[in-house]
């Protein structure tokens, strides 16, 4: 992730450095829910493609859109949480 964000980037500010964190925490994330197909409750397919979908747009950062893969994957959490318990009953 030194590579592809601002975390070795002295002249690059707070925010800079604090959106590389969430990057890349992000990523770690995407990327375990992707492998296993669960989160807070399995993944549907769609769920899973679209997790899947997500990890280069987060990592390479397209015209500084990669904020917009983050939330994707808020979004995917937020379904997640609303609709756990509805699948555990």
């Amino acid at each position: 992730m030194m590579a592809y964000t601002d975390l070795l980037n002295p002249d690059a500010g707070l925010m800079a450095f604090t959106f590389a964190i969430v990057q890349t925490a992000t990523l770690i994330v995407v990327i375990a829910i992707s492998i296993e197909g669960y989160l807070l409750r399995p993944l549907k397919p769609i769920e899973r493609v679209l997790a899947i979908a997500v990890v280069p747009w987060v990592l390479f950062n397209p015209l500084s859109t990669g904020f917009v893969g983050v939330l994707v994957i808020l979004g995917l959490i937020g379904v997640q949480w609303k609709t756990r318990a509805v699948v555990a009953a």
